[in-house]
């Protein structure tokens, strides 16, 4: 099983962007604490209390943290489909895979938040069958040759319902659900799911590796008073208030939790939703827990 972490690319309370020397530096952090992977977000903006926070563009700050990094796999989670063209999306994971010497995982979606859309002059309107026709595309592009060369990535799609569990079923790498709290059932179920898909489409179990995305914030109940409130505070709804909260002794359990429900790779946001505001510092503190898994 790995251990991957997200990283935040937004600060909500200062309402900018995380730089992206900064995210590669956190990156370079993760590394030397053993974790398996990072990943980031793929949103425009995220608007918080009447403004809009913008993020920078994840294949550039992936590219950054290639660079800075040399043991680590990196990946979005997830890139929004609609917002690039395949042929285009091609040649950018070729030369990321290429920097990052084989490291990159591709993952991706059919996108979800409405505002950004608008914002872009995108379609809002059958997003799975876009999504399908993106695939069908940049698939053969990036497995097939004629426009790449080299190895391709691994693709990881996200998926929950279920026209995209057969789609991930059918194509893809790598399946994603994302986020979730201490309790595995939810994931449980969906794995079931994931494996009766699998069936359908004729492929084997070991063809999709499983992942999951799971809301952490690594502190003793000692010392979680402040991060608990500030947890409150930019919560948008009961879904962000879902989240492990604990020492490294009840993050490692957690992690194995979701293992026995079928996930073979784990990451952790560290934070009580993956647009909340967090602190560096978990990374240490969450790298305990791996000491208790290895």
């Amino acid at each position: 099983m790995k251990v991957g972490v997200y990283l935040q690319v937004l600060d909500l309370e200062s309402g900018q962007a995380i730089p992206v020397a900064e995210l590669a530096a956190r990156a370079a952090r993760a590394e030397a604490l053993g974790f398996d992977s990072v990943w980031v977000m793929d949103h425009f903006f995220f608007e918080w209390q009447g403004r809009r926070v913008f993020a920078h563009d994840p294949l550039v700050q992936l590219a950054a943290m290639a660079a800075a990094t040399s043991r680590i796999q990196l990946g979005p989670l997830v890139l929004g489909a609609p917002f690039r063209e395949p042929a285009q999306l091609a040649r950018e994971a070729a030369s990321l895979q290429d920097l990052s010497r084989g490291r990159l995982i591709l993952g991706l979606g059919c996108g979800w938040y409405e505002p950004e859309f608008q914002a872009a002059g995108i379609p809002f309107d059958h997003l799975v069958s876009r999504f399908e026709n993106s695939l069908r595309r940049l698939l053969p592009m990036l497995r097939e040759g004629g426009i790449t060369a080299g190895p391709p990535p691994p693709i990881w799609i996200a998926a929950r319902g279920p026209r995209m569990l057969a789609l991930a079923a059918r194509w893809a790498d790598g399946w994603n659900l994302a986020w979730g709290g201490p309790d595995v059932a939810w994931y449980a179920a969906a794995v079931t799911r994931l494996r009766s898909e699998l069936r359908a489409a004729g492929r084997p179990e070991s063809a999709v590796t499983r992942s999951v995305g799971i809301s952490v914030l690594p502190l003793a109940d000692a010392e979680s008073g402040a991060a608990l409130e500030r947890a409150r505070r930019f919560a948008r709804g009961p879904q962000d208030l879902d989240f492990v909260q604990g020492g490294p002794q009840v993050v490692a359990a957690v992690i194995k939790a979701y293992a026995e429900a079928g996930a073979e790779h784990v990451i952790l946001n560290l934070s009580s939703s993956p647009i909340a505001p967090t602190d560096p510092g978990y990374l240490d503190r969450a790298a305990e827990a791996l000491t208790l898994l290895r």
